[in-house]
């Protein structure tokens, strides 16, 4: 009997709430929407869409309470390739702005709750209405910087990761030898102590990531230390935990213990069954 491969994850957390969205791919083309409650450990499921979603195009508001996500669907304009505003963990689009390609940069919460998709703030939706504030996209890269390279990480970098510096990038791509040529970031842990630094290491879509970006995290406080060969994704939450996604489809909560980050809770996400339905009278009007 062949058995189904584990989903593959990508994690947004919230920037202000112990809140964040599981963007979970699998089994085959189905992706599955899920909302974490990191204070409690509690994954509640949401929308399943026959559809694609792009997840490192995507963002939450800092309240936690909205995704903002980019699809693509074989559905009829405006819901061919779009960008939706939906209540976490659901996918009902309560705005909708067509794209009509997969040439779309990403949709941004600013830490303020104004929302950025790349169009001129004043484009209203396609469908629905938006009743929060519209503006424009952290600009990237910054000058000098090789376009295409950062272009790979925009979405960590608008979320407050920013390019290592020569030497920390050189010894971050020492202890991950696999990587080779890459472009690294780094992130401070919002209690302080140690930093996070993810190196970029190009595409390769044959791998078990969401959207084909093969990358290494390694945590420093003195020395550097990779994380566990089978992370896929990794980020601090706003209270400073180590959140963290894996290869074999599970999201863990990891602590600094000797011998390496433990984890201390893990949610198996193998095994789901796609169930689309419709989203409950809540998630369905502003």
């Amino acid at each position: 009997m062949t058995q189904t491969p584990p989903p593959r994850l990508h994690v947004i957390p919230a920037r202000s709430a112990p809140v964040a969205a599981v963007l979970a791919r699998g089994p085959s083309s189905w992706f599955q929407v899920l909302r974490w409650e990191l204070d409690t450990g509690l994954v509640e499921p949401g929308a399943w869409i026959h559809a694609t979603i792009y997840p490192r195009r995507c963002d939450i508001s800092p309240d936690g309470r909205l995704l903002c996500s980019f699809i693509l669907a074989s559905r009829p304009p405006p819901f061919d390739s779009y960008f939706a505003v939906s209540r976490l963990p659901w996918l009902t689009a309560l705005a909708a702005w067509r794209v009509g390609s997969t040439y779309a940069a990403a949709c941004q919460f600013h830490p303020d709750g104004t929302l950025a998709l790349g169009f001129p703030p004043e484009t209203p939706p396609d469908h629905g209405s938006y009743p929060g504030r519209l503006g424009s996209l952290t600009p990237y890269p910054p000058g000098g910087r090789d376009v295409w390279a950062t272009a790979a990480v925009v979405h960590e970098l608008r979320r407050g990761w920013r390019i290592a510096g020569e030497d920390d990038a050189r010894e971050a791509v020492a202890v991950t030898p696999a990587a080779g040529a890459a472009i690294v970031i780094e992130r401070d842990r919002p209690s302080g102590e140690f930093a996070l630094e993810l190196v970029h290491a190009g595409h390769d879509h044959r791998g078990g990531w969401v959207e084909g970006a093969e990358v290494h995290y390694v945590v420093r406080a003195g020395e550097r230390r990779a994380l566990a060969e089978g992370v896929t994704w990794a980020d601090w939450d706003a209270a400073g935990r180590l959140l963290v996604a894996t290869a074999d489809g599970a999201i863990e909560v990891r602590e600094d213990s000797t011998g390496g980050w433990r984890p201390v809770w893990r949610h198996d996400l193998r095994g789901r069954t796609p169930e689309p339905g419709a989203a409950p009278d809540w998630a369905c009007h502003w």
